[in-house]
């Protein structure tokens, strides 16, 4: 009997496992989803709700671009596609429209793939959100992740399941009340208010330099593994370039001049088309105006120059 389009061999399985386990998100993004890999069994579990988010908005087209058949892949994509515009945190009038009457020919593809059995109340349901996303707005601001924690939060608190209201009211308010007096206390007494980030280490709260710029003098940031030194392509390069420029409050004057200098340039032009369209120009025009005007300023002189491509 032949397998079925939308199923995956054991093979298949393993090396999606194993491409998972390896992934990598920015903090906060996601949970370390390669802790939810069973790659012997070719398993995925324990993943959350926003995992699962995370999983079909953006990591579906690349998952499974090479283990699919093309007309499954590209159902797949779509539905894909459908969520991650849904949940986009900027949302078009017409945009809800257009998904609106696509979404019910998706959900036709998928009747072609996959069995009746599969379809429930919950593969209906889209068809629905872009009305309620036209109609109510950003999903952010309606979905139930935040609430979800803070009542596993409460749940921990029950200490008499006997009088599981009562328990959870009494350790709550003494929780606040806690929390309200350490406001109040002086700084060198370690609070839970008064905690520095998960990511600061002693080592580097203590190294801050009080005479360096404000976006190098944060107490924050340490490597969590062995550093190894790496050399910058152009791209990252002037990328980080343009990072430190556009967060360095003491060259807006220099932004200032390159606004004027373009918009003689260029006829026609306002502010916000100057860095909309030209924001890649400024590092190289920075560079060239501080030595063309012969500044001694050392930390102007520093940031005009850009990074160094040696890094760890």
């Amino acid at each position: 009997m032949p397998r079925a389009p939308y199923t995956l061999s054991n093979e298949q399985r393993k090396v999606l496992c194993e491409w998972v386990r390896q992934l990598r998100f920015l903090d906060g993004y996601a949970s370390n989803l390669g802790r939810s890999v069973d790659v012997k069994e070719g398993k995925l579990f324990g993943m959350k709700s926003h995992d699962y988010h995370a999983f079909v908005e953006r990591l579906f087209p690349v998952a499974f671009k090479e283990l699919l058949l093309l007309n499954v892949w590209r159902a797949v994509i779509e539905v894909s596609q459908f969520f991650r515009n849904i949940c986009s945190t900027t949302l078009r009038l017409d945009d809800m429209v257009r998904l609106e009457k696509t979404i019910p020919e998706i959900l036709c593809k998928l009747e072609k793939i996959f069995p009746p059995s599969f379809f429930n109340s919950m593969e209906h349901l889209p068809v629905h959100l872009p009305y309620k996303a036209r109609v109510g707005g950003p999903v952010q601001y309606r979905w139930m992740y935040q609430f979800g924690r803070f009542l596993y939060h409460l749940r921990r608190k029950v200490g008499n399941k006997a009088f599981v209201e009562g328990s959870i009211c009494n350790v709550y308010l003494t929780e606040e009340i806690s929390n309200f007096c350490t406001h109040h206390f002086e700084s060198y007494i370690d609070t839970r208010a008064l905690n520095p980030s998960r990511h600061c280490s002693t080592a580097c709260k203590e190294q801050v330099n009080p005479t360096l710029l404000e976006i190098f003098s944060s107490a924050i940031g340490y490597a969590t593994s062995e550093r190894e030194i790496t050399y910058l392509d152009d791209m990252d390069y002037n990328v980080a370039h343009a990072y430190v420029l556009g967060n360095c409050g003491i060259i807006r004057e220099y932004e200032r001049i390159f606004e004027d200098e373009m918009k003689r340039m260029l006829f026609c032009i306002n502010d916000e088309d100057v860095w909309a369209k030209y924001r890649d120009r400024f590092p190289y025009w920075f560079k060239e105006y501080v030595l063309r005007s012969n500044i001694t300023h050392c930390t102007i002189g520093a940031l005009a120059c850009g990074p160094l491509r040696r890094v760890r």
